[in-house]
């Protein structure tokens, strides 16, 4: 059953403990009110669909009836109410942006990040898999430094971008010359609630595919 029509317009599945990512999907299981009933909800990035499963794990043949009959439209409900109550609409604030960026390389590249500094608790670098390389290194740091007014810390990520195409994306809004690391080769992202997020998750998705070859 196609629940897509049910997301919120910024719905980020990664924000959610409940979903796990396997197999390229994202998938939650909740067990249902009704005849033993449980319901599986998976997530492609797109689409969130729904299926019915009774307690030998077979789908639940009422459930994807065209009419439904008076119990198949209790389940149905059941179903959309749950979903509707886990994908309220999201805005994260700024302190919130780090959480999402390491969701992001949890669930997309299977990437938990390490804090090789014994004396430094804020700072997390983010390895490839493939070859152990830094594709980001997590950061708070004083605004500053960023050349932005005031002293106070802000989280920042240092990605991995062409050379050729830095200067064309340092704005100095949310795109700086790399902070503490070469800034030839890499840039520095102020991680704002308002920065757009697949504009964010190309940039990781280019120093990935930079540093991995």
């Amino acid at each position: 059953m196609d629940l897509t029509s049910l997301l919120p317009l910024d719905f980020n599945v990664s924000l959610l403990s409940c979903f796990h990512f396997s197999d390229g999907l994202w998938k939650a299981v909740f067990p249902l009110k009704e005849e033993d009933l449980s319901v599986v909800y998976s997530y492609d990035g797109k689409t969130m669909e729904a299926d019915v499963l009774d307690t030998e794990g077979e789908k639940f043949p009422l459930f994807y009836l065209p009419s439904p009959g008076p119990f198949s439209s209790l389940v149905r409900e059941e179903v959309e109410e749950l979903l509707s109550s886990l994908v309220h609409k999201f805005s994260p604030d700024d302190s919130e942006m780090r959480k999402r960026v390491l969701s992001l390389f949890k669930g997309k590249y299977g990437i938990e990040g390490d804090r090789p500094w014994s004396d430094d608790d804020e700072s997390i670098v983010l390895r490839s898999k493939k070859n152990n390389k830094w594709i980001g290194l997590l950061m708070d740091i004083p605004s500053s430094k960023l050349g932005l007014s005031g002293e106070e810390k802000v989280d920042v990520i240092n990605l991995k971008h062409s050379q050729s195409h830095i200067p064309h994306i340092i704005d100095r809004h949310f795109v700086f010359p790399a902070w503490h690391m070469s800034k030839k080769t890499w840039i520095t992202v102020l991680l704002s609630k308002d920065l757009d997020w697949e504009y964010f998750t190309s940039l990781v998705e280019e120093s990935r595919r930079l540093v991995e070859g």
